[in-house]
């Protein structure tokens, strides 16, 4: 694993691989997005794969006392969304 800066953009990579063939994995861009799995994140957060399983899995273990997960949205406008899934 190594840690660096491409020569021809300004943006931060995670990657794995030998010198010359490396593998992007997490991708830090100057405005702040984060990709996993694309070097072109378009969100805040963007998690991308291409292989069959999921892009994020959340497990919460405590079975005494937690919660799963949870999504705030501070905007009460009717066309704004809190989630939003489909199926190709």
């Amino acid at each position: 694993w190594s840690m660096g800066l491409k020569a021809s953009d300004t943006k931060l990579y995670f990657r794995s691989g030998n010198p010359g063939s490396e593998t992007d994995h997490v991708t830090f861009q100057i405005d702040g997005k984060v990709g996993i799995g694309t070097t072109a994140p378009s969100a805040a957060l963007d998690v991308v794969t291409s292989s069959n399983v999921w892009a994020a899995e959340i497990n919460q273990t405590n079975a005494s006392n937690g919660d799963g997960l949870y999504v705030n949205t501070g905007s009460t406008a009717s066309a704004d969304y809190v989630a939003s899934f489909r199926a190709p």
